[in-house]
């Protein structure tokens, strides 16, 4: 039997979330895979906000496992939302997201998004036919953007690679990739509003995979974080779930942010956009564990949870 080391799994599935005239929409299912691997669903339905958008029903689930005698891993999910709405001027039956990864113990990971799709979809009352790749030549260099969409058709003036532009109203954004280290995010539809009367961002069925072996990560920090006193800089005095729910909300802060792909933040001489500080955070790099060690120190002085200072601070810094 190969002697596999331990694997901290990354991933998480969302069907909804948002931010509309500083409103933040309530999160429709947030589905995390556990640190040690498992299995999480979630499912809600006869959701809808003001006259934004409605959703039918929303189910989604995701997993991770070690592969045994073959030293690796791999994880999947899966998010599946029925009679979606936005402003009655998108409709559509069905967006499915399939998202799975395979990491060998050596070597880059490798991805699948198939069986990803959009079903019956109409913009300004016409029909738009979403044609996906499915191809497995996903570029996984560190902060590469990208999409899935080999083509939309049916409303070509207002179409430009795989985004519907709408005057005066806003964009409809589909399948959307973005790449980090080991991981790689996909978000299916991304709606920005920009009208006299509503603005703002949502994200429709995103989810993200990835994940590193302990031995090997724990081996690098340590070279990156030589301290002479011998104190161990690995580590952060948190427990799991605390931990989960910090990262919780700082994901759904990032899927809701409205420039999540720019600079926000310059610190310990790196510049980072919010999902590279999510990734931080969630790798526990030196960044990461800097930043929870600080959390920490505020929920201990002030009695409180860490994931509620992420919460009110996510609030304060919210779009204008």
């Amino acid at each position: 039997m190969v002697s596999t080391p331990d694997f901290v799994f990354d991933g998480y599935a969302i069907g909804l979330s948002g931010v509309v005239n500083n409103r933040k929409i309530p999160t429709q299912l947030i589905c995390g895979i556990p640190q040690t691997g498992g299995f999480t669903s979630a499912e809600s339905s006869n959701f809808s906000f003001d006259d934004v958008v409605s959703i039918g029903s929303v189910r989604a689930w995701a997993s991770g496992r070690i592969v045994l005698n073959a030293g690796s891993w791999e994880s999947s999910l899966e998010v599946r939302i029925e009679s979606c709405q936005v402003l009655r001027l998108l409709s559509i039956d069905e967006i499915v997201l399939k998202l799975s990864s395979f990491h060998p113990l050596e070597g880059r990971p490798r991805f699948s998004v198939l069986g990803s799709r959009f079903r019956n979809l109409s913009v300004a009352g016409n029909s738009v036919d979403v044609k996906m790749n499915h191809g497995s030549n996903i570029d996984l260099t560190n902060g590469h953007s990208s999409s899935l969409v080999a083509r939309i058709e049916g409303v070509p003036d207002w179409t430009k690679d795989n985004v519907i532009v709408l005057p005066e109203t806003g964009s409809f954004s589909f399948a959307d990739t973005l790449s980090a280290r080991s991981s790689l995010m996909v978000t299916m539809l991304t709606v920005v509003l920009d009208s006299t009367l509503f603005k703002g961002k949502l994200t429709i069925g995103s989810g993200s995979l990835g994940g590193y072996p302990i031995v090997a990560e724990s081996a690098v920090l340590s070279r990156q974080m030589d301290d002479p006193s011998g104190n161990d800089l690995t580590e952060v005095d948190m427990n799991d779930e605390d931990l989960e729910e910090v990262v919780t909300e700082l994901r759904l802060w990032a899927n809701s942010h409205p420039s999540p792909d720019e600079p926000f933040l310059f610190l310990m001489g790196r510049t980072l956009t919010p999902y590279e500080f999510l990734w931080e955070v969630e790798a526990k790099s030196r960044i990461g564990i800097v930043f929870l060690r600080c959390l920490v120190e505020q929920s201990k002085r002030w009695g409180e949870r860490p994931r509620n200072f992420i919460a009110r601070a996510t609030e304060a810094t919210g779009p204008e």
